[in-house]
């Protein structure tokens, strides 16, 4: 399931709203009892963000995106996995490498 985009009910940063958008799966942190999940959002927003990952069709093994989409690894979030909504898509190995090094070299 890691790498696999899944619509999920993203908080903003700046308030308790949240938007169902399309989200990365990218650490199972379940314990045996929970079943969560290290999530980061995919946007479309024309605002650059830094270390935003633009997404192409070639990106992606399953699915399908807003061709303008890009990752947003430095806006990470856990969440259960009875939250998730639909599949959509799934990104490449090759991809799902790339966001999981950004993610981990903001630590």
């Amino acid at each position: 399931m890691v790498g696999d985009i899944v619509i999920l009910p993203f908080p903003y940063a700046d308030s308790a709203d949240a938007k169902d958008r399309p989200t990365v799966l990218l650490a199972d942190v379940g314990d045996g009892r929970y079943a969560d999940w290290i999530v980061c959002p995919v946007t479309t927003s024309p605002i650059p963000h830094r270390r935003a990952i633009p997404i192409s069709a070639a990106d992606l093994v399953a699915g399908s995106l807003d061709p303008d989409s890009k990752v947003r690894p430095d806006r990470l979030a856990t969440f259960a996995q009875s939250r998730f909504g639909n599949t959509i898509a799934r990104l490449t190995a090759a991809k799902t490498a790339e966001v999981l090094a950004v993610v981990s070299s903001l630590f």
